[in-house]
């Protein structure tokens, strides 16, 4: 099969397509018929290096983390999938293999694809979407009846996150261009500020969350936007 690698840390331009094996089938794992594959920042980072403590990578590095496809073969012990199903995938980022024409990935790692939506736009959501996911209900415990301050809205991870606390029953709060206003009010968005020519700071007051995929000041001011929640002895938990 065809596979995108490279043989030390540099940047896309080192990537060359080589024909290598079809990789083996583990118990708890899936061989997945790759036909799209996303690029996120954090392949970017991983190929530059500049997540070498926490993903080592072994070169020859097959690129790619986010891809959808279909199921070509499960494991013993992964038998919920069968040949055929439609999928989305992460791989591994210390394995990755996205960037191929197959790929194999924890069993852990796979759901189905989305009904009605393009594999090619299906293969953009598993690190943005588990992002928001992770960040909005698994750390920060976003509920219903809250009020969240999503920043970058119109990105990968923002649009994702407003789209999944307004289907939680979440009032979405946030920041984004003119440009990508409404957009972000069709995702779910019930006040939209354009960062470029508003200041947040003054717009917005007690929060129950704040996503923030920016940091530096505009979290240490997101952060005294959610204090008064706090202060008050209400719920209040920021997510960075």
């Amino acid at each position: 099969m065809k596979a995108a690698r490279i043989r030390a840390y540099g940047d896309l331009g080192g990537a060359v397509v080589e024909d290598v094996p079809v990789p083996e089938v583990g118990p708890h794992e899936v061989l997945i018929r790759v036909v799209a594959a996303s690029i996120n920042p954090l392949d970017i980072k991983l190929i530059g290096g500049g997540l070498d403590a926490y993903f080592p990578l072994a070169f020859p590095y097959s690129l790619g983390t986010d891809l959808a496809g279909t199921v070509e073969r499960a494991g013993a012990l992964a038998a919920r999938w069968r040949p055929g199903d439609t999928v989305i995938a992460r791989a591994d980022p210390v394995r990755g293999g996205a960037f191929a024409e197959f790929a194999v990935v924890p069993a852990t790692r796979v759901a189905a694809a989305p009904a009605g939506l393009p594999l090619a736009v299906a293969a953009g959501l598993p690190t943005a979407a588990g992002t928001a996911w992770q960040a909005l209900f698994e750390t920060a415990c976003l509920s219903a009846g809250q009020t969240v301050l999503i920043h970058a809205a119109a990105g990968g991870v923002g649009s994702a996150a407003v789209q999944l606390a307004r289907c939680a029953g979440a009032r979405v709060v946030a920041t984004a261009s003119a440009a990508n206003a409404d957009l972000v009010r069709r995702l779910g968005a019930s006040h939209v500020i354009d960062y470029r020519t508003e200041d947040f700071t003054a717009m917005v007051r007690d929060v129950d969350v704040v996503l923030d995929i920016i940091g530096g000041d505009t979290q240490q001011h997101s952060l005294r936007r959610a204090a008064a929640r706090r202060e008050a002895g209400q719920h209040r938990v920021a997510a960075g």
